[in-house]
C-alpha cells in the first residue's frame, strides 16, 4: 500500500491567516481518481498545486491582508495524518481596498442527488469592493460558482494525480459527488472567523 492509493478519500484544509491572529480555514475532501499510488511527497506537490488551482482565481478579490499559510493533509480512507503541504501558485489576496471584517463570508455549494446532501463553502475574506447595497457584486458570486465548479470536476496534477471534490460523511464514509452548483447574493455570517475566536 502506498502513502496515498487511486480512490482514497483525503482530507485537505486550506488554511490562511487574516491580519495577525484570524485563521481561515476551508476544509474540502477529495477522491483519488487515477494516477495515485504515490508517497506524501508526490502528494505534497500536488495538493500545492490544487490550491492554487481554486485559490489562484479568487486572488483579485481577497483582500492583501490575507495570506496562504499551508494546507493540512489527512488520508481519510488510511487513518492517517500526513502534515502539511505548501501552496503553489497561490501566496494570497491582492485586494488593496478596505477589507470587510472576516466573519462576513460569500456562501457557495455543490448539490448532490441525496437529499439534505450538500457541499458548503465560506469563502473570503473580501473587501468593501465587492459588495454592492448590501449583496454581494455579481462577480463575487460568479468567483464562487467558478470555486465550486473548479472544486467537483476533476482535476489532475502535473504530475498525473486526479482529484474529485465531493462530501463524505465521517458516520459511514460515504463520499458523494455533486451535480451542480451555487453561490448565494446574500452576505452570510461564519461566527469563527471573527477577530479573536479561536481558530
Amino acid at each position: 500500500m502506498a502513502d496515498f492509493d487511486n480512490s482514497d478519500i483525503v482530507r485537505l484544509a486550506f488554511v490562511q491567516r487574516y491580519g495577525t491572529g484570524t485563521s481561515i480555514v476551508n476544509v474540502v475532501h477529495v477522491r483519488l481518481e487515477s494516477g495515485a499510488n504515490i508517497d506524501f511527497a508526490t502528494f505534497a506537490v500536488a495538493a500545492g498545486e490544487y490550491g492554487g488551482y481554486l485559490y489562484a482565481p479568487l486572488a483579485p478579490v481577497i483582500t492583501n491582508a490575507q495570506v496562504a499559510d499551508y494546507i493540512a493533509v489527512t488520508n481519510v480512507t488510511q487513518g492517517r495524518v500526513w502534515g502539511q503541504a505548501n501552496w503553489l501558485g497561490y501566496t494570497g489576496g491582492n485586494a488593496a481596498t478596505e477589507a470587510l471584517p472576516p466573519q462576513v463570508c460569500l456562501l457557495c455549494w455543490g448539490r448532490t442527488t441525496l437529499p439534505r446532501v450538500q457541499l458548503r463553502k465560506y469563502l473570503g475574506v473580501f473587501t468593501e469592493a465587492n459588495m454592492n447595497s448590501g449583496i454581494w457584486a455579481a462577480a463575487i458570486v460568479a468567483a464562487g460558482v467558478t470555486w465550486m465548479g473548479n472544486h467537483i470536476a476533476p482535476w489532475a496534477s502535473t504530475g498525473g494525480t486526479t482529484f474529485k471534490g465531493g462530501a463524505y460523511r465521517d458516520s459511514d464514509g460515504r463520499f458523494t459527488t455533486a451535480v451542480s452548483v451555487a453561490s448565494t447574493q446574500n452576505p452570510v455570517i461564519q461566527r469563527r472567523r471573527r477577530v479573536g475566536t479561536g481558530t
